[in-house]
């Protein structure tokens, strides 16, 4: 899928908002969308080295 930051783009160019970017430094970061039914959809992106 790719990072969270390319997701964000590829969203923002769409024209979809997404809430803020929250998560644990060096573990997870976690950003809410709404889609356009206003069902909310999480894109969560893993910083660890897999271990």
């Amino acid at each position: 899928m790719g990072s969270l930051d390319e997701r964000l783009a590829a969203l923002k160019a769409e024209g979809i908002a997404a809430g803020p970017v929250v998560g644990t430094p060096g573990l997870v970061r976690v950003v809410t969308v709404a889609d356009p039914a206003g069902n909310l959809i999480n894109f969560a992106e893993d910083l660890t080295d897999g271990a």
